[in-house]
């Protein structure tokens, strides 16, 4: 199946089962991937590591441009590094999660990070992300 410039995008509240519903679709139907929340909890991960006061949004704005975030798009093993180190347990913690909203709040960081969207699906979309 050619899926060159398809792009699925499911909406909905957190813990709504978004994700899984993703993967399975993607697997599927051959597509690839992408978790934008786990690219939300990656950027939280880091903050949080570096010590910036996420309930400050002028201090995240400041900041959210450091951190090199990679996703995968491969729907059977799904993956997230910050700076080269694989994240994909620790952006589940009961930390990130009580801080990932204030951070994907912050106008400079949902930018930022739909600017990564952007170029993995442009990546995928043309069969490098796979």
């Amino acid at each position: 199946m050619e899926s060159a410039g398809l792009v699925v995008a499911i909406d909905g509240v957190s813990g709504s089962g978004k994700s899984s519903t993703s993967r399975g679709v993607a697997t599927r139907l051959g597509l690839a991937y992408l978790d934008t929340g786990a690219m939300f909890r990656a950027m939280t991960w880091w903050l949080l590591r570096a010590g910036v006061d996420v309930g400050d949004p002028a201090a995240v704005a400041a900041r959210c441009a450091e951190p090199q975030l990679v996703s995968g798009t491969d729907p059977a093993a799904p993956t997230i590094t910050v700076d080269g180190q694989d994240v994909g347990v620790e952006i589940r913690s009961a930390e990130v999660n009580a801080a990932v909203s204030p951070v994907s709040a912050v106008p400079e960081v949902r930018a930022r990070l739909l600017a990564l969207q952007r170029e993995v699906i442009a990546d995928a979309t043309t069969g490098a992300g796979i």
